[in-house]
């Protein structure tokens, strides 16, 4: 692995820490009217954006590092093709939702964060997504398991990312310490 996989990869798990540690977690610890809040706090666009960028740095760190090897394109092709199917879902979780806090009236904000964040094209694209990611987490494991040097060292990758969906039913304490685990 070169030293710009080896920045991008680091770049991701950071970016995936950070994601929410920064997060303002109001939308889901206070009444309705703290989505309102939490959506037009400035931070909520930067840890999502970083959220987002967890994603584009781990599936570019995977191209740089694909090589000859056929399980490291494969794997590079999962990160991106996941990547590329829930960017949309964190551009509206990012932007869509800052609009509606700045619209709209506090005590219509859940109806329209939940209109945002659950149809069923969204929804759908996000987990397809995120099952790509995973699956590409466990082919860089597969791989690393199979090459004998620190076998180990990919376990806690194809975990963090096959439990990336799983984590948002989580409390947030559980949520931070999974970007924790990424990084």
């Amino acid at each position: 692995m070169n030293n710009l996989s080896r920045a991008l990869l680091a770049g991701s798990g950071v970016a995936f820490a950070l994601f929410p540690l920064l997060r303002p977690w109001s939308d889901k610890t206070a009444p309705p009217a703290g989505m309102a809040v939490s959506f037009a706090d400035p931070l909520w666009i930067v840890a999502h954006s970083l959220g987002a960028a967890g994603f584009v740095l781990f599936a570019a760190g995977l191209v740089v590092r694909a090589g000859e090897s056929r399980s490291g394109r494969l794997a590079a092709w999962l990160a991106g093709a996941g990547a590329a199917l829930v960017l949309p879902f964190f551009g509206a979780e990012t932007f869509g939702l800052a609009a509606v806090a700045g619209t709209v009236a506090p005590d219509q904000v859940p109806a329209l964060a939940d209109a945002v964040r659950n149809g069923p094209v969204a929804l759908g694209s996000f987990a397809l997504g995120l099952l790509a990611v995973a699956a590409s987490g466990v082919v860089v494991a597969v791989e690393r398991w199979r090459s004998g040097a620190r076998r180990w060292a990919g376990l806690p990758l194809a975990l963090g990312l096959a439990t990336y969906l799983p984590q948002f039913f989580l409390q947030p304490v559980g949520r931070i310490t999974h970007g924790l685990l990424l990084l």
